[in-house]
């Protein structure tokens, strides 16, 4: 029998990955786990409008003073 290595990962992470702050391989192994689940694909999808929209109120500013 063949186990299947399953991957979690939390919010911070998808967040760390709308934000581009994620190493290739964790990026790469995040990647398969939201096109396998519908909910954090969701989830990027609204961090990633969220992001987009402080982008257009705050000019692009990447951080927060």
């Amino acid at each position: 029998m063949t186990l299947e290595r399953v991957e979690f990962f939390t919010p911070s992470d998808l967040s760390a990955y709308v934000d581009g702050e994620l190493e290739s391989k964790t990026k790469r192994a995040l990647e398969h786990y939201i096109a396998d689940n519908p909910d954090a694909e969701f989830t990027v999808k609204a961090y990633q409008q969220q992001a987009q929209h402080l982008r257009k109120i705050y000019g692009g500013a990447s951080t927060v003073h």
